[in-house]
């Protein structure tokens, strides 16, 4: 586009002749009074009445005096909207990726107090009040500190809170030797779900048992039995070393079955599926904190998504699991 440009200098005593208001594309002058502002060169420009002429195919001519803000460009209600929607994703990421204050406070305490139990774990005492579990050596066990981790990111997406807080973190053994282990939150007071009698059948249990189900289904617990379930006045779910397997074999310990398959799925489960899967930011970042903390082929982590959107359809659409075969499409080979 070819653009023409008259300048015109008139004497101070002569009557500057009358120009068109400003409308339409800025011209060059006006963005140079928008880089500088109000100049002394400006100013006096200004006085003179400085009158310029551009071309734009429209016949356009502006008349620019002091103070006078070109108009601005304006943003449609669409790329507002847009700005606004990335906006608010960024800052969902980051509610999603930090980590819990309950996290923090089990990787930055020092041990202070350590005690052997049964089982092979160890009870501590951390200098900022809290108190955990681990098991030495983990990691030479085919990656149980892993799964343990793992695990918690799961029920943590579900929002469930049947896995105590678990991280990975360094311990240094009485003999000097460092460790990675998954460091878990302490639960006072919980007891064996197997010393409590009928169990299975505890009705204050039946939304944490249905929670349980799902969150052994999704991470496909090979070895879901009362043995890993404690219990205060609701559930807690442990020892998750058989778990992201590719072993068919899923529900040879699921003691749960009788109990949920054909039955109305809770409320908050279902409302907690729905969150789920039209969460597209919760699904990525669970994704990405699956492949941090398993570290294990790609498609074991994206069929432990799969069973999760699976499931949460189900729920969403019907509001109950009738039968095993409409999650079979989803059982490993």
């Amino acid at each position: 586009m070819t653009e023409r440009y008259t300048t015109a200098l008139s004497d101070p005593v002569e009557t500057a002749q009358p120009v068109a208001e400003t409308t339409g594309r800025m011209s060059k002058i006006g963005r140079l009074k928008q880089r500088l502002g109000r100049s002394t060169a400006l100013q006096q420009l200004a006085s003179s009445r400085l009158s310029v002429t551009e071309d734009n195919n429209s016949g356009i001519t502006a008349d620019l005096h002091p103070g006078t803000d070109p108009e601005p460009s304006k943003v449609s209600d669409y790329e507002t909207e847009t700005r606004e929607e990335a906006a608010e994703e960024k800052l969902h990421r980051e509610d999603l990726v930090r980590p819990t204050p309950k996290e923090q406070a089990l990787l930055s305490g020092n041990i202070v107090r350590e005690e052997f139990r049964g089982g092979g774990q160890h009870y501590v005492e951390l200098d900022n009040g809290e108190a955990g579990l681990y098991w030495p050596d983990m990691n030479t066990t085919g990656g149980k500190y892993r799964n343990e981790r793992a695990t918690y990111l799961v029920d943590r997406a579900w929002q469930f809170g049947l896995v105590p807080t678990t991280v990975m973190r360094e311990v240094t053994y009485k003999y000097g030797k460092k460790d990675t282990v998954s460091f878990q939150e302490y639960i006072p007071d919980a007891i064996d779900s197997r010393e409590i009698k009928d169990f299975e059948a505890a009705e204050q249990f039946y939304n944490d048992f249905y929670k349980l189900w799902i969150l052994n289904y999704s991470i496909w617990n090979t070895d879901p039995h009362k043995g890993n379930v404690i219990a205060t006045d609701r559930l807690y779910a442990i020892d998750h070393e058989h778990a992201f397997w590719e072993n068919s074999n899923r529900w040879r310990h699921s003691f749960m079955d009788i109990y949920i398959l054909g039955a109305s799925a809770p409320k908050d489960v279902i409302a907690a599926a729905e969150i789920f899967l039209s969460d597209k930011v919760r699904q990525e970042v669970l994704e990405e904190q699956l492949k941090e903390a398993l570290q294990c082929p790609d498609h074991i982590i994206q069929a432990c998504l799969a069973r999760m959107i699976h499931v949460a359809e189900i729920l969403t659409t019907k509001g109950r699991i009738e039968t095993l075969e409409e999650l079979s499409e989803y059982s490993p080979n």
